[in-house]
């Protein structure tokens, strides 16, 4: 009997390393149906969390989609954390978990609340710095695929972010919210494919 609960959740703790993967869909899915729900929505002039504030129709399909995805990241971060080989690891995976609560606090604080620009700067924030210690890992390691996916990530993402403000200038926060997404479904994407040996 016991066996066999322990075959069991470990097949539930699997599972969780789907979930990062999932996450990257379902994040893409939840603005497709939020943006079909709100035809006034323009990518070049709104936010993303316009679709989740006081103007939007259904704004709970955005809001607790993104609760769901803080969920899915913090389960695919602790799948991380059990797989890691070293402490700086550890502590990137633990510091991707910080980020999945802010992730589903955005939708807990939607637009138009006071702490809402906090929770979702700070989901951007706390996601680029959990980058460091496995770009630090993999310096130390000597592991050259790690060390140019990371240094992409962490390096050039906030150079070409800001080389863009100070040339042409993002014309939406919608629009630079899609690229901070898109580093961050690289980040998670490449994670599962480090650790899912």
């Amino acid at each position: 009997m016991r066996k066999a609960s322990t075959k069991i959740s470990c097949h539930v703790f699997g599972f969780f390393r789907y979930l990062g993967i999932l996450g990257v869909l379902f994040f893409w899915l939840i603005i497709l149906i939020s943006v079909s729900l709100n035809p006034w929505f323009m990518f070049t002039h709104d936010a993303f969390s316009d679709l989740g504030g006081p103007r939007a129709n259904a704004p709970y399909v955005y809001n607790y989609g993104l609760i769901t995805l803080g969920a899915m990241l913090y389960l695919f971060s602790m799948w991380i954390a059990t797989k890691t080989r070293s402490r700086l690891e550890l502590i990137g995976a633990s510091w991707l978990m910080i980020a999945s609560l802010f992730l589903s606090l955005i939708g807990v604080y939607p637009s138009g609340t006071r702490p809402h620009t906090f929770v979702s700067s700070w989901f951007f924030i706390q996601t680029w710095l959990s980058m460091t210690p496995f770009l630090l890992q993999s310096f130390l390691s000597r592991n050259k695929n790690d060390a140019v996916v990371f240094s992409s990530l962490f390096i050039l993402s906030p150079i070409i972010a800001f080389i863009v403000e100070l040339t042409a200038g993002w014309p939406s926060v919608a629009v630079l919210e899609a690229f901070g997404v898109i580093v961050v479904d690289f980040y998670v994407i490449y994670l599962y494919h480090k650790y899912k040996k």
